[in-house]
């Protein structure tokens, strides 16, 4: 069971939609979170490349994350792991008080 964020696997690039969900299955079954067990506006510890926090946002389908750029700070958005669409993707692993 991942219990830290240096525990998930990296999510390699997939050929097939068969390989994504075989991954996919494989982080649920390691104790990744399904996006159907997401609850809105929570804050998930996890992993992408560019933070191990981020807040589910239930209309968008997204994840939100405060970000860095040059210093000056924004909010970056970010997919769930389930929603592979060729960029970084969070895999939360818990919820955060």
């Amino acid at each position: 069971m991942y219990k830290v964020s240096e525990d998930i696997p990296n999510i390699p690039r997939f050929k097939t939609k068969e390989e994504h969900e075989k991954f996919c299955r494989m982080l649920i079954e390691n104790g990744a979170i399904p996006k159907n067990k997401l609850k809105d506006k929570m804050k998930y510890y996890g992993t992408c490349r560019n933070t191990d926090y981020a807040i589910w946002n239930e209309s968008t389908q997204k994840f939100s994350y405060k970000r860095f750029k040059f210093d000056i700070p924004y909010i970056d958005s970010i997919n769930h792991f389930e929603d592979d669409n060729g960029y970084d993707l969070f895999v939360p692993i818990k919820e955060c008080d």
